[in-house]
């Protein structure tokens, strides 16, 4: 009932907003409007059934936006285009996929090739780096390139073009490339963060302009809510499921001392889950800790909130070290004596203390033995005790996230080209790290007991930092 009364609230507020937009007659002068939404602004609906609140940026709040400049426009003056066909990933472990439902509900353009008011329009869609040519003869060519791994690249590359639209960073930006074959392309970069969306008023190839809209203002758009409420009060239910029992608190505290139970947990997981012998984590949160009882599909989610998978790579005992080398070296800085600061910290804009890198970017290695000797110089640090068990090659294997080989962190930490690194991928996971991770905790039940795998020295420098 109060979820009813509150959709009917919505429903005022949005006949109000629309109320506040000035009506346009569409006429021969009337720009054709595109909007164009990415990944359809991570959540399908207001509700994120995995932080249990409403999201500031949904579909469900572009669309007050869409559907008032669709009315007033009209049809023929009208598109709207998704970039990215993905949602957000807490939606891809339901078992219905419901794209199709939101797609023709939000009423979304059929892609490649469509007409408005006189003009053709060609889009051509970038998945993974491999393009679908922009050639064919139209008035207006437009790129999507929201999914292709190096977009400035793609649009350098790419056919006839006049508007590309991207996905990158959490900032929306509009700018002009100059390319190589003499033209200029316009870009509208909607970024990732789902809170903007695209608008292009389009009279020509050479007369059209291109912006940004933060929608995080708007209301969710209370029909469209109400046509899939039983979906997501289904999805509420389905994501506060429990996938296992914890049967004590798995803490995190001191984790950039000492290694913890809250990691072993994960180094366990990864080394099983890939049958690696040494496995490299970082904390996906700050401050985390699993409290002992039902843990939910949300709980999972929560923690980890990118799409990546488990790999698993083979580097030398040197090229180990000296990854530890460069985890550890954002991690402290070298003390020499009792006033010298252990932990690498900065202090922000209003006086507090914050750590120098994010925590998901502290790695440990687990399944091998060794000390941080922090009085000593970076670089120089590390000693490794003991290894797994003595290899007919020089190499061990090392599971970790898809993302430290994306991004470029195990390249730089070990000195490796990206095409050694290519040759040396032995695994990658079919499943996304989260799903796998869901199955693993499913299956196996937990350990009371870990292994303290690693320290520091002296011990009188750590000994003396605070919990930060």
């Amino acid at each position: 009932m109060r979820r009813a009364i509150f959709i009917t609230f919505l429903s005022t507020l949005c006949l109000f907003v629309r109320a506040q937009e000035a009506p346009v007659r569409a006429s021969e002068q009337t720009p054709i409007r595109l909007i164009f939404t990415t990944h359809y602004q991570q959540h399908l609906f207001g509700y994120d059934p995995v932080w249990h609140s409403w999201s500031d940026s949904s579909l469900s709040r572009a669309l007050t936006y869409i559907r008032s400049h669709r009315r007033a426009v009209g049809e023929d003056h009208f598109a709207l285009i998704n970039t990215g066909r993905e949602p957000s990933a807490i939606y891809r472990l339901y078992p219905e996929d419901m794209r199709a439902r939101v797609e023709a509900v939000a009423g979304y353009e059929a892609l490649s090739r469509f007409h408005r008011a006189g003009l053709t329009f060609q889009v051509a869609e970038w998945d993974s780096g491999a393009a679908e040519p922009a050639n064919a003869p139209a008035d207006f060519h437009i790129g999507l390139f929201a999914s292709a791994p190096s977009a400035e690249q793609a649009i350098a590359g790419a056919g006839r073009l006049h508007l590309a639209v991207i996905a990158q960073g959490n900032d929306p930006e509009v700018y002009r490339v100059i390319r190589s074959l003499g033209d200029t392309v316009t870009v509208l970069n909607t970024g990732l963060s789902g809170r903007y969306i695209g608008v292009a008023d389009i009279r020509s190839a050479t007369d059209f302009t291109v912006r940004w809209v933060d929608i995080s203002g708007f209301p969710v758009e209370a029909e469209y809510e109400m046509r899939f409420e039983a979906l997501t009060d289904s999805l509420r239910a389905f994501y506060d499921k429990s996938i296992a029992t914890v049967p004590q608190t798995l803490s995190q505290e001191g984790y950039l001392l000492k290694p913890t139970p809250y990691m072993a947990l994960f180094h366990r997981f990864q080394r099983e889950a890939s049958g690696a012998d040494i496995s490299f984590f970082a904390p996906p949160l700050a401050h985390d800790s699993i409290p002992a009882g039902a843990l939910t599909f949300a709980d999972v989610l929560r923690r980890f909130r990118y799409d990546n998978t488990l790999c698993v790579v083979r580097l030398t005992r040197e090229e180990i070290r000296r990854y530890l080398e460069h985890a550890y070296g954002l991690r402290y800085n070298t003390v020499r004596r009792s006033s010298d600061n252990l932990l690498r910290l900065r202090r922000t804009a209003d006086g507090t203390l914050q750590l120098r890198s994010a925590p998901y970017n502290l790695d440990e290695a687990g399944g091998l033995r060794y000390e941080v000797d922090v009085s000593r110089p970076a670089g120089q640090r590390i000693r490794i005790l003991s290894m797994p068990d003595a290899q007919a090659t020089p190499y061990y294997t090392v599971a970790l996230n898809s993302h430290r080989i994306e991004s470029g962190y195990l390249a730089r930490a070990c000195g490796l080209t990206p095409e050694q690194i290519a040759d040396r991928l032995v695994w990658e996971s079919q499943d996304d790290y989260r799903l796998l991770l869901i199955r693993y905790l499913t299956k196996n039940p937990f350990h009371k007991e870990w292994e303290a795998h690693w320290q520091v020295i002296p011990e009188s420098f750590a000994e003396r930092v605070r919990e930060f």
